[in-house]
């Protein structure tokens, strides 16, 4: 009868995510600057022009929730229809209502320099919050 050799394991350290802190004078702001950080992940943004302009609307319970939605819309643009953003003039109604313009075009591999694939933003350390100076909010991008 032969000795069977213990199973092995080693768990190595790998890191595929991206934190991203955002601060701006209100919730419109801060929402507008977090699809720009996306948007820097994944193209030079000054290569982006605004050839064209689409319109959205979400919902969620609360502004940290939002702030998923919205960034996860935006990834969507990309994935779906390489849309990629240069302008986000977003209006929030409550904290928990989004209407935002977006400015920018299809994504041209000629002139837009690809960065990185940015798979999805998590939940994970996710805050959305008020500040005395405005708001602030940190999320994790999964690369």
């Amino acid at each position: 009868m032969q000795t069977a050799i213990p199973a092995r394991h080693r768990l190595l350290a790998h890191t595929a995510d991206m934190g991203v802190f955002v601060k701006a004078p209100d919730l419109d702001g801060l929402l507008a600057s977090a699809a720009q950080a996306v948007t820097e992940l994944l193209v030079e943004p000054d290569a982006v022009s605004e050839q064209r302009e689409l319109s959205l609307e979400l919902e969620a319970q609360d502004p940290a929730e939002l702030l998923v939605r919205w960034l996860s819309e935006v990834l969507f643009l990309f994935e779906t229809r390489h849309f990629l953003g240069r302008r986000f003039q977003v209006r929030t109604a409550g904290g928990s209502r989004l209407s935002a313009r977006i400015g920018g075009e299809e994504l041209d591999f000629e002139r837009h320099r690809f960065r990185c694939e940015v798979k999805a933003v998590t939940r994970h350390r996710l805050r959305g919050e008020p500040t005395t100076r405005g708001w602030r909010a940190f999320f994790i991008v999964d690369l």
